[in-house]
């Protein structure tokens, strides 16, 4: 079984990937930077944990979402073909995303901050959003989390 915290990656892998015009993978499963539309790759960046009377840790997951797009998409309408622009419009979009993703324990994501402008390939742009979420998990076993003490 996997942790609770690939668990809320995976999340957003699937996610990002039923929404229309993006693609996901994971940081470790990226093979190439060929795609069309948008690509967002969600990666766990660190944790930090407070002991609950030894039954439970509070955890707080860091998430960074890797947001890429290739120049030349840039609308020449929307974005008055300016790269940048179409860049923020691709992270609007994960950003709305980020909050309709069902995670773990209904635990609730907030976006903490964000990175632009980051040149990659000759013809790709990119920027990153990190994510804030709060989850519990047993003592013993990060994969699992049953409140049920009694």
């Amino acid at each position: 079984m996997a942790s609770l915290r690939d668990q809320i990656v995976e999340s957003y892998v699937a996610a990002f990937n039923a929404a229309d015009g993006i693609t996901s993978y994971r940081r470790d499963e990226v093979t190439s930077l060929v795609f069309d539309g948008i690509l967002a790759v969600p990666n766990i960046l660190g944790e930090s944990k407070r002991p609950e009377l030894e039954l439970f840790y509070e955890c707080t997951l860091r998430v960074g979402i890797t947001i890429v797009v290739n120049r030349e998409d840039a609308d020449p309408v929307l974005d008055n073909s300016l790269e940048v622009r179409y860049l923020d419009r691709a992270v609007a979009s994960i950003e709305r995303l980020v909050h309709t993703v069902e995670l773990v324990q209904d635990a609730r994501p907030v976006i903490v901050g964000s990175e632009y402008g980051k040149p990659l390939e000759a013809n790709q742009i990119a920027a990153g959003l990190e994510l804030s979420i709060q989850y519990a998990h047993d003592w013993d076993n990060p994969d699992t989390y049953s409140p049920n003490y009694a």
